[in-house]
């Protein structure tokens, strides 16, 4: 029997008049060797699953039913690079609110944790929205520029009253995300 797979993670949505914010700024970066983020896929993932089938969506679901945390404000300020050595990846900084979204993550991996679904992750969790990708080391002044630019720029903060389980689907122009279900904290 196939099984149908889909890939799947949590994250916290970003309001529709920040992400138009962060895309003006991630537009700074566009070159040939840059992808940009478009602004409809602009979110904080909390937990990235894979490719999950219909039976562990379900588990997922009733794992994040059970997490139970106060809703919360967060500020986006700033922009910065993953890895400078290697200028992969930009993002947009969680100012304020990330010992909060840690907090969330935990209470998440805790219920996944009891749930018997593996939450191993390869990275130390670091509350970001990607802005940019970079196929190729870009020049580092230029980089250093628009970091600079930005450095104190506040994109806006929101209060976080929930995180939604989405599906993503790889097309050519990129991912296109979807919500299968919203998580309200209290």
């Amino acid at each position: 029997m196939l099984t149908d797979l889909m890939r799947a993670f949590l994250a916290i949505e970003v309001p529709e008049e920040i992400r138009n914010r962060l895309y003006e700024a991630a537009k700074e970066f566009k070159n040939e060797d840059t992808s940009i983020v478009h602004e409809d896929g602009m979110h904080i993932t909390l937990k990235f699953f894979g490719e999950i089938d219909n039976s562990e969506m379900v588990m997922i679901e009733d794992a994040m039913d059970r997490v139970d945390m106060r809703r919360f404000r967060i500020e986006i300020r700033g922009i910065g690079i993953f890895n400078p050595d290697f200028l992969k990846v930009a993002y947009a900084i969680v100012s304020e609110g990330e010992s909060e979204i840690k907090a969330l993550k935990k209470k998440i991996d805790n219920a996944l944790n009891d749930a018997g679904i593996g939450t191993r992750d390869e990275h130390e969790f670091s509350a970001h929205v990607t802005l940019a990708r970079f196929k190729r080391k870009p020049n580092g002044n230029r980089i250093l520029s628009i970091l600079d630019k930005y450095k104190n720029a506040s994109f806006g903060s929101f209060e976080i009253s929930k995180f939604a389980l989405k599906k993503s689907t790889l097309t050519k122009e990129g991912s296109v995300y979807e919500t299968l279900r919203d998580f309200n904290l209290m």
